[in-house]
């Protein structure tokens, strides 16, 4: 069953495109222009579509690297987001498509393609007209569409060049008539608009009724009857004073649209109908539940549960149709980011969050606001200073695992030490003038690259310090009064100098494994960020520091 299943498919057209509307309990009947007529419905419709259509339709592919590159000139982007054919905008095109899906279930457009057979425009197609079939078995099932054309002929489209966007259904071939769908609910709506427009065009009064003590005649009776409507029907005649002739008494009917709950019964068919289209209320002008505190999270759910899945619904359809399987990977993607934006103040957060974590550069932020780029310095990205990468963190412990073995080598051989006591009666023998000359100058290296890793490692971590008081001085100039950033920088020093010892542990260490004592560092490092609080260089600094700890040796004297 399930082979004769996979080989012989289902006719779309079989699976329900248009669901039969009888006439509703509430006595409307439902069709596609009434259904429009009912402000809830268009309003949905109408959400839905503008929002979907104003945003911007890129056309996408990846570099080399695997990162997101935008196509704006690929022919398709025109299409898209200029010109899908001669005769509409973009915006126009794709509202259409919405609303045929958004109202038939099922929207259609005709691909154009020129001699290369590429896509050179697309046209909306009518979806009542439009009729998806299946040719026979000798035509391999395969999927064609019907066009029935105004003169009452037929064209038949291939599948390739047509566009079929559709919303949920029951079996995925076919979109399920959401008029149909929903008939019951918008009759109801219709239903309540009309008793609403007759009880305000009688009156405001639903009915009422007159005594008479004698019998009247039909045409007595006719005349009184409309001697009645002419005085007093019509909100324009309202409260006007009732006389009443020949003993007749008039006796009104206790009702009201406040009793009848006609108010309450209108909003909450509003909702039931924002409830198919997945809509929140306040995007329809109903914010009887709205407040500002939840109204920005409805909107982001919205755009997450209402809109992305239309959205992907056309980018889906739209990347089968128009790119070939062959050539450049490339697919499309409806932007709403837009959507989601938040107020001015909002967007600064973020930007300046996404900014310092090194997501977004400032030409990126420019470019979301609509900005023009500032050049080649926006592209650059930037992290804060105390931020590195694991890879970093393993290439410092390498260079100090390294650093200390050639110290630890240089610190155990004897010849290393130029202090040691020499055996006069030691027989030392016939030595080779140059051969000594190169030890003297192997060994005058090797002292002169230990003291040089340890001025880089104490100039790494004062340029830190330096740098991390640069970028606070200048974040208080802009927040404080000129008077106070001194003081406050002073602060700032006497906080950050306790890490920055905690920084030079590891150097210490290293310069105690070469000297073989312990050192108490701590008062000339303070003594070096001293210096470089009164404007001396950090490296400038560090190689002073380094020397003082390691100071040249005989060894590197004699070299």
């Amino acid at each position: 069953m399930r082979a004769a299943l996979r080989s012989v498919p289902d006719d779309p057209y079989r699976v329900m495109q248009f669901l039969p509307v009888p006439l509703m309990p509430a006595g409307i009947h439902v069709t596609m222009d009434t259904a429009l007529q009912i402000a809830g419905v268009w309003a949905c419709v109408d959400a839905i579509s503008s929002a979907l259509a104003s945003c911007a339709w890129l056309v996408l592919t990846r570099d080399d690297r695997g990162r997101r590159k935008v196509l704006p000139e690929d022919p398709a982007s025109y299409l898209l987001n200029v010109r899908p054919n001669p005769d509409m905008t973009a915006i126009a095109f794709r509202e259409a498509i919405l609303f045929m899906c958004l109202t038939y279930g099922n929207g259609y457009a005709e691909i154009v393609r020129d001699l290369a057979n590429r896509p050179s425009a697309i046209w909306p197609l009518i979806p009542d007209r439009v009729t998806p079939r299946r040719l026979d078995k000798a035509q391999g099932y395969t999927l064609v569409y019907d066009y029935a054309n105004p003169d009452g002929s037929f064209t038949t489209l291939p599948a390739s060049d047509v566009l079929h966007f559709h919303g949920p259904g029951i079996h995925g071939l076919m979109g399920d008539n959401l008029v149909a769908r929903m008939a019951k609910s918008i009759a109801l709506a219709a239903a309540h608009e009309r008793f609403a427009s007759t009880y305000f065009g009688n009156n405001t009064v639903i009915g009422g009724w007159i005594e008479y003590p004698r019998v009247l005649g039909p045409e007595a009776h006719t005349q009184m009857q409309k001697s009645w409507e002419d005085q007093h029907k019509g909100p324009d005649k309202a409260h006007k004073a009732i006389i009443m002739e020949n003993g007749a008494k008039y006796h009104a009917v206790d009702s009201n649209a406040e009793k009848a709950q006609l108010i309450e019964s209108r909003q909450f068919q509003l909702e039931e109908i924002c409830r198919w289209y997945k809509v929140p209320p306040h995007k329809v002008q109903h914010l009887t539940r709205a407040t500002f505190n939840n109204i920005e999270h409805l909107g982001l759910e919205w755009v997450r549960d209402g809109l992305t899945p239309w959205a992907m619904r056309l980018e889906q359809e739209i990347d089968f149709k128009l790119f070939p399987a062959r050539g450049l990977a490339r697919r499309t993607k409806l932007d709403m980011a837009w959507l989601t934006y938040g107020d001015a103040k909002s967007r600064a957060e973020y930007y300046k969050i996404m900014r310092e974590a090194g997501a977004f550069t400032i030409n990126q932020i420019l470019e979301k606001e609509g900005d023009n780029p500032i050049g080649d310095e926006g592209d650059v990205r930037i992290v804060p200073l105390n931020f590195q990468t694991i890879k970093q963190i393993l290439i410092a412990e390498e260079n100090a695992e390294l650093a200390l073995e050639a110290a630890q080598k240089l610190a155990d051989s004897p010849e290393a030490d130029d202090t040691a006591p020499v055996d006069p009666e030691e027989d030392i023998g016939e030595t080779d003038p140059n051969e000594e000359r190169g030890d003297i100058e192997e060994k005058s290296k090797s002292a002169a690259a230990l003291r040089e890793a340890v001025a880089l490692n104490f100039a790494s971590t004062f340029a830190h310090y330096e740098r991390r008081l640069a970028n606070r001085r200048a974040d208080l100039e802009r927040r404080q009064a000129p008077e106070k950033v001194e003081s406050n920088l002073a602060s700032e020093r006497v906080a950050l100098r306790p890490q920055i010892l905690a920084e030079s542990t590891a150097t210490v260490e290293l310069c105690r494994r070469i000297t073989g004592q312990v050192l108490e560092l701590d008062a000339p490092i303070l003594l070096a960020l001293d210096e470089i609080d009164n404007g001396a260089d950090p490296r400038t600094v560090a190689a002073r520091l380094a020397i003082r700890i390691l100071p040249a040796t005989t060894t590197e004297r004699a070299a």
